[in-house]
């Protein structure tokens, strides 16, 4: 008797697993490494979300895909209304777009955090990213990116490790400051 093949999930799973053990959770350090375990979901993401578990968010079309106690994967339909303001998560996070169009920022922290509400921020990257692109973001503190969603109806599948934290820093990059806040707070000021 054969093994079964594992899903397409679990087999990103599983690939993203060892990715991040080899890169000491890291996923910046392998790039190609990255997109090569993600890239089986590009194409069936709406068939995942379908079969996905309901997840409690402030994003409408959000769906639980895995979870274990080291990571997390999302897969969620968006539009150009959501747009994700200079953020940190305490963790490293990856954004790989399944359809549409995303502007994407991640950025470095140079200063030493020694100023509550102060941070000096570089960007590392700057693209829009197509079906197949991912964003990575490091581990903290240079856990800082935001985007801007360009297309309607734009897929993308986030991982990210589990759990996620409910206050993040908000950052005003020109100004070289952030807040402390939930998601929710913060989209509410930026409204």
């Amino acid at each position: 008797m054969t093994a079964k093949e594992p899903t397409p999930i679990a087999a990103a799973a599983r690939d993203m697993a060892a990715v991040l053990a080899r890169t000491e959770h890291d996923p910046t350090r392998t790039p190609a490494d990255v997109v090569a375990a993600l890239a089986p979901l590009v194409a069936p993401h709406e068939a995942l979300f379908d079969r996905a578990m309901p997840r409690p968010t402030t994003m409408e079309r959000s769906r639980l895909l895995y979870f274990d106690p080291d990571l997390l994967f999302l897969v969620s339909e968006i539009d150009p209304s959501f747009t994700g303001p200079a953020h940190n998560h305490w963790a490293w996070n990856i954004l790989l777009i399944c359809a549409g169009r995303m502007h994407f920022r991640w950025y470095r922290r140079l200063d030493e955090q020694s100023e509550i509400g102060r941070a000096r921020l570089e960007i590392v990257d700057e693209r829009i990213l197509h079906a197949g692109d991912v964003g990575i973001v490091a581990p903290p503190p240079h856990d800082v990116h935001s985007f801007e969603v360009l297309d309607a109806h734009t897929w993308l599948i986030t991982v990210a490790p589990f759990p996620e934290p409910a206050v993040r820093e908000f950052y005003d990059v020109t100004m070289g400051t952030y807040v402390n806040r939930t998601f929710d707070e913060a989209r509410a000021v930026l409204a």
